[in-house]
């Protein structure tokens, strides 16, 4: 075809073209075709340079773009895609960036579930334990998390299956991948636990293969200096000097009625079980002085050790033992052994060479704190020892400070020891002759001469006086219909003729009785000191219904019993306080002067609303009334 038919052809399809976005092109024949043209297309012609051709496909800084995956570099071999929010992944390989940081976690003996978009280093602190579960769901093989127990408690790693992977211990670190795509069982993850803490600046060098072992939670130190650890199934040899609890070898052997002979090769330590009898013959060949054999009975038969020639060494008695030393080369006989036995937990001491001697079997019981043992023909001063039944042939007693003479006989007269204080104890005594007159003891505070009871002597005052009670006045010279007054505490002396407990206080009205009720009406009895004053010692409660009637007795009981002492001085009182007439008591008068010379009498105590405790001898006054009073068991 000429150009020039070409060209009316090329007129002839731009005129048919009427529609819109539309432009020329050529076909792989060369000719000219309609294609079709958009707006976005038209726009990305109409950009000036490459800058603004990339803004019109949202491709420039600004723009957020969205691709399914982006293939880098190469077509295939290092594809970015999405695994989750926020994770992406290289050839299906999570990638970790610095957003994701670290999750602490303080532990709570609770269970803390990861997803796939957990952070990838979990950190535990706290003090108590805590179970952490590996994600499942997303989960790529090869998949990482870094998980740090800073807390003191454990922390139990598991499966999403909740099988458990490994534990943590405090200060341990654990990281554990996941060997396939959404693992869930605990073989599906691979942990490796970084249990070893090695202090900063120190490195464990191991030069072989190892497998350490032992007891959970126990501390192995070595030594100081670059050695070789001992072996406990070898022999070996041990330089300089050693220092710490070795325990020999033990071979146990039940008792029965038999004989173990030992070797050489023996165990050092022979344990007896069992409930019968056995002997155990100590070894001879290749054995040196010094080397030593322990031989421990816990059976409940006696045990004997003899030599190797058959003498008997000892026996030991059930749940006993003793250590056996060779004194001689290649040892036969019984006298080429010593023997130790000491009672478990305890230590013998000696200081000096001593030389133990006695009769075979016997013991000897030592103080039960340290002392001195007392030598038998030694000359020494025995302190605080009791002798139980001890024969003294002559002895010198010398002057003891104390001592009781109770069934000895023989006893001089001139031994006792004159005193006016101390009291002698004596079943009789014979007074002037050997037997016509013994004094001895009928009842309490009664003696009899020859059995005749020695009458007792009584008041001179008032020789009709009570046995069981002593009264202020003679009861026959009291009738006198004495006067009180309210408010004053009248005192009545008297010096006791005899010991007794005095349980209740008794006083007569006389010819007139008490008015109204009173408001308080009470007896005491108080000792009296040398310079006078007085001290309450018994008393009665207060009894307003006390002299309501005239010419009556009325007895009441003390408070608390007392006990009334022989040649003691008291002062007798009583205290009336009201508001209406008092009334008149048993008693007598004397001049007031007289009363009150040395030992007073009588007296009172003016302005009292209840009894004093205690009386001055200055605050007493003079008085002519003197009360009768009985004070009886």
């Amino acid at each position: 075809m000429s150009f020039v038919d070409r060209r009316r052809r090329n007129l002839a399809i731009i005129n048919s073209i009427n529609g819109a976005d539309q432009i020329f092109g050529f076909n792989s024949a060369g000719n000219l075709v309609p294609v079709t043209c958009t707006t976005q297309a038209r726009a990305l012609l109409n950009d000036d340079d490459a800058a603004a051709m990339r803004s019109t496909i949202n491709l420039d800084a600004d723009s957020n773009p969205q691709f399914a995956t982006v293939n880098v570099g190469a077509i295939a071999d290092t594809t970015i895609s999405r695994l989750s929010a926020g994770v992406i992944a290289v050839e299906g390989k999570r990638v970790v960036t610095t957003g994701e940081g670290v999750d602490t976690i303080v532990t709570a003996a609770s269970t803390t579930t990861l997803t796939v978009s957990s952070k990838p280093t979990q950190v535990l602190t706290g003090s108590s334990t805590q179970t952490i579960k590996l994600p499942t769901t997303s989960v790529l093989s090869g998949d990482d998390w870094l998980i740090i127990n800073r807390s003191t408690g454990a922390v139990t790693v598991q499966s999403s299956a909740s099988e458990t992977v490994v534990v943590l211990a405090g200060g341990t670190v654990g990281l554990f991948s996941a060997l396939i795509a959404t693992p869930t069982a605990a073989a599906d993850w691979n942990g490796t636990y970084l249990g070893a803490s090695i202090a900063s600046g120190k490195k464990v060098t191991v030069s072989n293969t190892l497998t350490l072992a032992g007891t959970d939670g126990t501390t192995m130190t070595f030594p100081s200096t670059s050695a070789t650890v001992a072996r406990t199934d070898a022999a070996q040899t041990f330089t300089g000097v050693q220092t710490g609890a070795f325990v020999s070898s033990t071979a146990s052997t039940a008792t029965s009625a038999g004989t173990l002979t030992l070797t050489i090769s023996s165990a050092p330590t022979q344990v007896l079980t069992g409930s019968t009898t056995h002997t155990v013959k100590l070894p001879t060949t290749s054995v040196v002085a010094g080397q030593s054999y322990t031989v421990i009975n816990q059976s409940s038969g006696a045990v004997t050790v003899q030599s190797s020639g058959a003498n008997t060494i000892t026996t030991l008695a059930a749940n006993s033992g003793c250590v056996f030393i060779a004194d001689v080369d290649t040892p036969t006989t019984d006298a080429h052994w010593t023997g130790y036995a000491i009672t478990g937990g305890k230590v013998f001491t000696a200081r000096n060479s001593l030389i133990v001697s006695g009769t075979d079997g016997t013991t000897m019981t030592f103080p039960g704190s340290s002392d001195d043992v007392v030598g038998r023909t030694a000359t020494q001063t025995l302190t605080n020892k009791t002798l139980t039944s001890p024969t003294l042939t002559t002895p010198v007693l010398g002057t003891p400070s104390s001592g009781t003479l109770t069934s000895c006989t023989g006893l001089p007269v001139a031994g006792i020891a004159a005193s006016t204080s101390t009291a002698l104890g004596v079943g009789s005594l014979e007074v002037g002759h050997a037997t016509d007159t013994t004094l001895s003891r009928l009842e309490a505070g009664v003696l009899a001469v020859e059995g005749s009871r020695i009458l007792r002597v009584v008041d001179p005052l008032d020789p009709d006086s009570l046995t069981d009670a002593i009264n202020t006045l003679p009861r026959w010279g009291a009738p006198t219909s004495t006067a009180t007054a309210s408010g004053t505490l009248f005192l009545t002396y008297k010096t006791a003729d005899k010991s007794f407990t005095c349980a209740n206080l008794t006083m007569y009205t006389g010819g007139t009785a008490a008015g109204a009720t009173p408001t308080l009406v009470r007896y005491a009895i108080y000792t009296v000191a040398g310079n006078g004053d007085l001290t309450l010692v018994a008393s009665t409660t207060n009894d307003t219904s006390l002299f309501a009637a005239l010419q009556t007795g009325y007895t009441k009981s003390l408070s608390s019993s007392y006990g009334i002492t022989y040649g003691s001085r008291y002062a007798f009182g009583f205290l009336i306080v009201t508001g209406a007439a008092t009334p008149t008591l048993h008693g007598t008068a004397h001049r007031a002067a007289e009363t009150a010379i040395a030992p007073r009498i009588s007296g009172s105590v003016t302005g009292q609303t209840d009894l004093p405790s205690s009386v001055s001898a200055g605050s007493i006054t003079n008085t002519s009334s003197m009360f009768y009073m009985r004070a009886a068991a």
